[in-house]
């Protein structure tokens, strides 16, 4: 399973091309679609917490953070063959 940790979008902890580049080598491992549209699936991570800063709702906390990485990677999983 795809390390969700090693993709935390923290500002002081990872950056968004690292997170991509973490994204990219998750493909490569077949732990994401091969045709998967990876600057879509980052734009899914960081898009909710612009969101939030924007609006001043306050960074969500490792749980929620968790939630959101891990949601944005099963909508990117490869389809189990059949």
């Amino acid at each position: 399973m795809l390390e969700i940790c090693t993709m935390c979008p923290l500002p002081w902890s990872r950056s968004r091309g690292r997170t991509a580049k973490r994204m990219h080598q998750a493909q490569a491992d077949g732990q994401l679609a091969a045709d998967a549209d990876l600057d879509v699936a980052v734009d899914l991570v960081y898009g909710p917490l612009y969101h939030r800063l924007v609006f001043h709702l306050g960074m969500p906390n490792a749980e929620q953070l968790h939630t959101l990485v891990a949601h944005a990677v099963r909508a990117f999983a490869p389809v189990p063959q059949s």
